[in-house]
This record gives C-alpha cells, sequence and structure tokens, in this order.
C-alpha cells in the first residue's frame, strides 16, 4: 500500500499462516519539504511589544525547524523549534534583516528566507498632531492657527500594539475671546461704578432730608 503523506515508496503486511502481521514501514522514505512560506516575507515588530509570527505552511513533513548558519534572531525573539513560529518580546530597535529558516526530516532539508526589522513605537499622525515616537512629548503652538496663543501638549505611550495618544493638555485661546471678554469687564465696572455712585448720591439725599426736618423741629421747639 501507500505508505502516507509527504512520503514515497511502499508499506506492506506478510500473510503468515492465514493471518496479516503489522502493518511494515521499511520500503517508505520521507519526500523533503517543499514550498516552505509564511504569511509575509517581511515582518515589522515593535520594541517592548510581544509578537508572534503565523506557523509557516509546506509541503510534505517538517520534523525540525532553525535557523540557517546558527544566525541569531533580534534580540527578545525565538524560533520554536516545533512550529517554526518566531515569538517573543523584540528589546532592542534593529535595521531590516534577512533570515533563511530551515525544515527538516531525515530525507532532507527546505528553506524560506523572511526579513525581520525592530522598530520603536509611534503615534500615528492626528490632525495636529504629527507622527510621534512613544515617550516623547509632541508640543502645538497654538498661534500656528492664527490669531491665537498658548500651547497644547499630548504624550505618547506605548499601548498593546503600537503608540497611543494620551489626551490633550492645555488650551488655545483666541485673542478675539480675550478682547470680548476684557470689554465685557469694563462694561460691567462702568455699571457698577454708575450704579454706586447713584446708590451714594441718593443716600446722601436721604441724609440731608433728615437733617433739615431734625433742624426745623429744634427750631420750633425754641
Amino acid at each position: 500500500s501507500v505508505c502516507g503523506e509527504g512520503m514515497t515508496g511502499f508499506s506492506y503486511r506478510e500473510c503468515s499462516g492465514g493471518v496479516l502481521g503489522e502493518v511494515r514501514m521499511d520500503n517508505c522514505s520521507y519526500l523533503a519539504p517543499e514550498n516552505i512560506r509564511y504569511q509575509s516575507t517581511r515582518y515589522t515588530f515593535v520594541r517592548d511589544i510581544p509578537v508572534e509570527t503565523d506557523r509557516p505552511t509546506y509541503d510534505n513533513i517538517v520534523m525540525n525547524w532553525y535557523v540557517e548558519n546558527n544566525a541569531v534572531l533580534p534580540e527578545g525573539l525565538k524560533l520554536d523549534n516545533a512550529t517554526g513560529v518566531i515569538y517573543g518580546t523584540p528589546t532592542n530597535v534593529t535595521e531590516l534583516k534577512t533570515f533563511t529558516i530551515m525544515g527538516q526530516n531525515p530525507s532532507g532539508v527546505g528553506s524560506v528566507e523572511i526579513s525581520i526589522s525592530v522598530r520603536i513605537g509611534e503615534c500615528l499622525a492626528d490632525g495636529v498632531w504629527p507622527k510621534t515616537p512613544v515617550d516623547t512629548i509632541a508640543v502645538y503652538d497654538c498661534k500656528v492657527q492664527g490669531s491665537y496663543f498658548g500651547t497644547q501638549k499630548r504624550v505618547c505611550v506605548l499601548g498593546e500594539k503600537d503608540g497611543v495618544w494620551r489626551e490633550v493638555s492645555g488650551v488655545c485661546v483666541s485673542y478675539l475671546i480675550i478682547v470680548v471678554v476684557v470689554v465685557v469687564v469694563v462694561i460691567i465696572l462702568v455699571v457698577l461704578i454708575v450704579l454706586i455712585t447713584k446708590l451714594l448720591k441718593r443716600k446722601k439725599a436721604v441724609k440731608g432730608v433728615k437733617g433739615g426736618a431734625a433742624e426745623k423741629k429744634k427750631q420750633s421747639k425754641v
């Protein structure tokens, strides 16, 4: 009979005394791994964020995975010898580098090249905020808007997959608003002064009337 998927040759059973023996596979041999591939040929990981590639696909049978020439993957990353998955938490920024991943069985090896780089996390541009590396404070000068003053700040921090923006601190204030506020305050002060002046005059008038009445009363007694 056939040997099974990923193998060549034939299997057999011996008939002895009218009974079939166990399946014998000594005339079967493995086919070398072929068509090994990952979903992508290039992976860009973010420093300090746990990562994991997909499992590579292949034809025939792979019993062991390794990196050609014992090349060292970026610090913090490992190759799973049983599955071919590259996993871990990269700890250093590295330039793009190509690695050859080998899949092996007793009859031979197959290979696939993948390129890996590690970068610092970053927050994508968001409105007036430009693309910014993590652990960096972006500062926005309000005068860029025109008739405004003040500054706003926003921190980019590391999230689950990449950089994420924190809430904005600080405000942009329009010069027009300041002028309006000043005018309103001046008007309120003028109104208060006028009211206080009228109130004082009224009190003086009342005192004058009371004083005149008291003087007349005194003279009448005399």
